[in-house]
């Protein structure tokens, strides 16, 4: 294994083991690289994306929730439970003069609200729909097909 000078056996410099910790730490890419790298708000955004784009950088913090536990069912059954939890709902009463009713009310509608969205965004739910018109003129049957082929392919995904 070859070590580059700078740098440790992750393969990460002093810098980005810094940004990875912060990343770890609050789940923003750029607050991390404004604390790493103490740059400005508009640059730091910059240097996250590209940060996180860094495969050495994605295996830290694969690694770092794979030994906390975090995974993709962890997450999906943490916003699951949220959902079911908050769309019960609590009895509660109201005085109106002398007499007492009780109102039913979800206990947190926002908070079921945003978690069936993220469970939605999960499984693709809520995926935008284009349509793509185009003509293609060519002599070249077999380029015609292949450029068929990938407007097909790109209205699929």
């Amino acid at each position: 294994m070859v070590i580059k000078k700078g740098k440790g056996k992750n393969g990460l410099t002093k810098k980005q083991r810094e940004f990875t910790r912060e990343y770890l730490k609050t789940g923003n890419g750029t607050q991390a690289a404004r604390k790493a790298y103490k740059v400005s708000h508009k640059v730091a955004s910059v240097m996250a994306v590209e940060n996180l784009g860094k495969p050495n950088i994605r295996a830290e913090i694969q690694s770092a929730a794979e030994k906390l536990g975090i995974n993709c069912e962890y997450v999906l059954a943490g916003i699951k439970e949220i959902a079911e939890f908050n769309k019960q709902k609590r009895v509660k009463a109201k005085k109106i003069g002398d007499e007492i009713f009780n109102e039913e009310e979800m206990i947190d509608s926002q908070a079921s609200l945003k978690a069936h969205e993220l469970l939605g965004k999960h499984q693709k739910l809520f995926t935008d729909q284009i349509e793509v018109k185009a003509e293609i003129k060519t002599e070249d049957e077999e380029l015609t097909d292949a450029v068929r082929q990938l407007l097909f392919l790109a209205t699929q995904s």
